[in-house]
């Protein structure tokens, strides 16, 4: 599914997992994807969308993972957008999202996917 980064490769705290499969996050309230999950730490998510997100938007979001041995996991969580980037490849944006809510459960799966 991924690549691990390394804190010390990328300067950023948390090490991401680089997500090279087309995996949608989706609006949770109205069953919009609002983009593709692009790299996902313990802390926060980036996602590719053919729109700009605003900094500060929160959103509460699905996302359907696979972790090594199971089956897929939906995961849901609530995320607010920190910033926001075009990325001039067709209309492409990128936008960091730190996670502001996550149940327990849905938190160990994270842990899980992000130690494999």
């Amino acid at each position: 599914m991924a690549n691990p980064d390394t804190a010390s490769e990328d300067h950023r705290r948390q090490s991401r997992l680089e997500i090279q499969d087309n995996i949608p996050v989706t609006n949770l309230h109205t069953g919009e994807i609002i983009g593709q999950l692009a790299n996902l730490s313990s802390e926060g998510l980036m996602i590719s969308s053919r729109f700009a997100i605003d900094s500060g938007t929160t959103y509460q979001v699905t996302i359907p993972i696979t972790v090594e041995g199971d089956s897929e996991i939906t995961i849901s969580l609530g995320a607010e957008s920190l910033w926001t980037e075009n990325s001039n490849q067709n209309g492409i944006y990128f936008t960091g999202f730190y996670i502001i809510d996550i149940s327990p459960e849905h938190h160990a799966i994270l842990d899980r996917l992000l130690s494999q």
